[in-house]
């Protein structure tokens, strides 16, 4: 049976900025970028790619999104999976499942009618969020647990070739992620410890994501550490 890869992420797993990702004002493409690492990675595989990552996403929407693709038996048990974790700070409100968006630009599916919520996000609910609700502490524990979450479900459900990337870490304390991802993350659990962030060499047109070169030298990163001799189909 043809395998495929399913990748999760932000901004860096969607090619943000990359040439065919970017629009006048810098934002990003309707559609992921064909020349970042995961469409590199895939092509390295030999599999197709199926890129359900979104610029701007938080890790609780990764996993939501992650829990829609299981539960409609989207991935299959001989599929990849390779998520990468997001900044540990973002996160979002689950308005509705299953029903068309009013605003997620990004939805390809139509299913998640999700508010995001960051701190460079100026509507109310969010600049509400991150005056009273936000705790560093707490939001590291949900990842954390996010990560746990996903492996278990994985796992649960036959989809064993899998790969998590750990979050970039931003504003936030990486002693503080190490220091709880030892005490409560799952052993076992396959974690590549650097992401696309700390191999940087350039930048994307945007001058902001990771650029070209950046995205190349993290696909063979991932696939000679962690998929050493793994041509499919």
């Amino acid at each position: 049976m043809l395998r495929t890869l399913w990748t999760f992420g932000c901004s860096h797993t969607y090619g943000h900025g990359l040439e065919d990702c970017i629009t006048d004002g810098n934002g990003a493409s309707p559609n992921p970028s064909q020349l970042g690492y995961a469409s590199i990675l895939a092509e390295k595989l030999n599999v197709p790619l199926k890129n359900m990552s979104r610029p701007g996403i938080g890790n609780k929407h990764i996993f939501f999104r992650l829990q829609q693709e299981i539960s409609k038996n989207r991935i299959r048990s001989n599929d990849i999976v390779l998520i990468q974790w997001s900044y540990v700070e973002r996160n979002c409100i689950i308005r509705s499942i299953d029903t068309p968006p009013q605003h997620h630009f990004f939805s390809s599916d139509k299913e998640d009618d999700v508010l995001m919520l960051g701190p460079w996000i100026n509507h109310k609910t969010s600049k509400v969020h991150y005056k009273f609700l936000y705790n560093e502490a707490d939001a590291v524990w949900h990842t954390v647990n996010y990560i746990n979450l996903a492996h278990a479900i994985l796992k649960s459900n036959g989809i064993n070739d899998t790969l998590h990337i750990a979050p970039p870490y931003g504003n936030v304390d990486r002693t503080l992620f190490d220091l709880l991802g030892k005490q409560y993350l799952i052993d076992g659990i396959p974690m590549c410890k650097q992401g696309i962030t700390d191999m940087v060499v350039d930048k994307a047109l945007d001058n902001n994501h990771p650029g070209p070169k950046t995205q190349q030298i993290f696909a063979d990163h991932l696939f000679d550490n962690h998929y050493p001799n793994k041509i499919y189909n």
